[in-house]
Formats: structure tokens, C-alpha cells, sequence
């Protein structure tokens, strides 16, 4: 009689993960070296625990929370007092960037919110106008695309792009976790316009990170690889006007999202082919099966309010309730 067969690894895991869920809640589970990353190649797309905000005490204090859309043993800390006076800035790759304003300048600093690890980064080279800049954070291998990002958060490098206004020009500079430093600040030939910190957060596609810019009237296109800014989007002047975020389309393309007439409508960028044509293109205009119909006043109109890049899902908000509308599958939920 032949030997029974061998039990797959992945079975092993899941069965040695259930006999710890009965374990004491202290004792943490076991996994195999490894394990984490098979999970996240056979998964891709990881799942939304819930959304990074940033709210206010009973003090009008700023504090930097995380709030769960759902329940699981791996959420993140939800934060709490050590967070207070701190601001989200930016989330990529299973790192959150946090920044506190200071009189001419800024401290930033990256917390990875399943270890609750936080790193202060080093005052940044120039000073700057108050909220007159944008931040950044990826993995160093998202310049050169040799990373995959399923695991890369947990010892992997990471760069943080930062575009400010100082009190001379506009300039960009780049920190890296490997030199454990921020490079020398580039000035660039951009104007001197308003920046507005946190209007809305950038998105990566490719090797290039896009920045609102100038009242989100235009998109900055900074390219990793080259370390510098490569171009200056005009956005459609009836965008001016509303509510926005910056997205990566279906098939990989910068674009955005906004609300008109009670309908999420999708845009995306197209860059210029072999004849230089170049625009702005609509791809999707979506009703969310009516949930964002109540009336037409325009206090309860939805407002899109956010983007979580590399998962695809964009938040809406209508008086104090939020909805989610995957992008893939175009689901909506409050």
C-alpha cells in the first residue's frame, strides 16, 4: 500500500491557526516562515480593514485614528493620545505617513500600524510655509518596479517624496530609510502657487507618483526613477470647482473620481501618443443603485472624501455616513 500523501503547507498553517485561536488571547499565532507572503500572492488584492482619518478631540486637537470596516485579529491599532497633534498624510504599501506642523517646518513620521512601530524622520533640509506642501510614501523598489509589495513593509527600504514651498521657491526632496537621510532639496520651475497640503492624496501608477497641485486645478507627475518632476496636468476647468480624488483606473492609468448630479463619475488621464495627443477621457459614470439619492438639497449631497490606492475602493461622505464603491466591482456600502 503506498504511503498516504504529505500534507500541503498551506493546509498545515490553516490547521495549526485554527488550534491557536483557542489558544489564550496573549499568545500570538504561529505561522510558518513564509506563510504571510503565499497568503498575499494567493489573495493579490489585499482586503480593506478600514480607513486612516483624521479627526478631533474634545479639545479641537487633530489626532490621527484608524477606524475598522471590519472585525479581524490583524486590524490595526486604532491610535490614540500618542497620536495627538499628529495628521495622516499618506498610506502606501503597509506603512503610514504622519506628520505634526511646527513653526517654519514639519516633522514626519512613519508608523506601521500592525506593529504600532513608529520612526521620526530627520527636520527636513529647507524650511517651509505652513501647509504649503504634499508628502509621499512608497517602497524603494516602487522606482526601479523589481518589487512586488507583499511583504515588502516589513524590512523592505522605503523613499517619502516630498514637494513644499519655501520661502524662495518650490523644491523637491527625497528621503531615504537605506541612506537614513533626505537628499538635496531640488528646486524645480514650478510657481511658487498654493500646494494645500492634504486636499487630496496622490496615487501611484508605474514608477510616478501624481500630487494635486495649485488649488486642484492641476496634477503633478513625479517620476521616481528620474527623481524629479516630468510634467504639469491641466485638469478640465468644470473640475475646479468640486469635490476630487486622484485614481488608478482599471487599466492601470492616472485619473480621478467626483460626484455630479448624485453619480461617481470616472476620468482618466491618457498620455500622448505618437501624434502628441493628449487629454482627459471619461471612463465610467456610476450610480451606486440610488443609495446616494436622498434629495436635492445640497447640504446631503455626497462628496468623494478619499482613495485607497492599491486596493481600489473610493469613500464618499454624506452628512456623517460614510460608503465605499469598489472599483472592481463596482459595489456600493455604507
Amino acid at each position: 500500500m503506498p504511503p498516504p500523501p504529505e500534507l500541503m503547507d498551506e493546509l498545515v498553517e490553516r490547521s495549526s491557526s485554527a488550534s491557536h485561536r483557542r489558544s489564550p488571547p496573549l499568545a500570538p499565532p504561529r505561522l510558518r516562515p513564509g506563510f504571510r507572503r503565499r497568503f498575499r500572492e494567493f489573495h493579490r488584492t489585499p482586503p480593506m480593514l478600514g480607513f486612516l482619518c483624521n479627526l478631533r478631540d474634545a479639545h479641537e486637537i487633530e489626532v490621527a485614528r484608524f477606524v475598522p470596516t471590519t472585525t479581524s485579529s490583524c486590524s490595526p491599532r486604532a491610535g490614540g493620545d500618542q497620536y495627538r497633534h499628529w495628521r495622516v498624510d499618506d498610506a502606501r504599501h503597509g506603512r503610514v505617513l504622519l506628520s505634526r506642523q511646527t513653526v517654519g517646518n514639519v516633522v514626519l513620521m512613519v508608523w506601521d500600524p500592525i506593529t504600532d512601530q513608529r520612526q521620526e524622520l530627520p527636520v527636513l533640509p529647507k524650511p517651509v510655509y505652513n501647509w504649503n506642501w504634499t508628502v509621499a510614501i512608497v517602497c524603494a523598489g516602487a522606482a526601479t518596479g523589481t518589487c512586488d509589495h507583499l511583504d515588502c513593509h516589513r524590512s523592505g527600504p522605503f523613499l517619502v517624496v516630498y514637494i513644499g514651498a519655501s520661502f524662495s521657491d518650490t523644491f523637491t526632496c527625497v528621503y531615504s530609510s537605506d541612506a537614513a537621510a533626505w537628499s538635496k532639496p531640488i528646486s524645480t520651475d514650478l510657481p511658487r502657487r498654493h500646494i494645500y497640503k492634504n486636499l487630496v492624496q496622490s496615487v501611484l501608477v508605474g514608477k510616478s507618483l501624481y500630487f494635486m497641485f495649485h488649488k486642484s486645478y492641476e496634477v503633478l507627475e513625479y517620476d521616481l526613477e528620474l527623481c524629479k518632476v516630468v510634467s504639469v496636468i491641466q485638469l478640465p476647468l468644470y473640475s475646479n470647482w468640486r469635490r476630487l480624488v486622484l485614481i488608478t483606473t482599471e487599466d492601470g492609468e492616472m485619473g480621478y473620481a467626483t460626484v455630479i448630479e448624485c453619480k461617481l463619475n470616472l476620468w482618466s488621464w491618457k498620455k500622448a501618443d505618437s501624434k502628441g495627443d493628449a487629454g482627459w477621457l471619461q471612463r465610467r459614470v456610476i450610480d451606486p443603485d440610488g443609495l446616494l439619492r436622498v434629495n436635492n438639497d445640497p447640504t446631503t449631497l455626497p462628496k468623494v472624501v478619499g482613495y485607497a490606492d492599491g486596493v481600489g475602493v473610493i469613500f464618499l461622505k454624506m452628512n456623517d455616513v460614510f460608503f465605499t464603491v469598489d472599483l472592481k466591482t463596482y459595489e456600493t456600502k455604507e
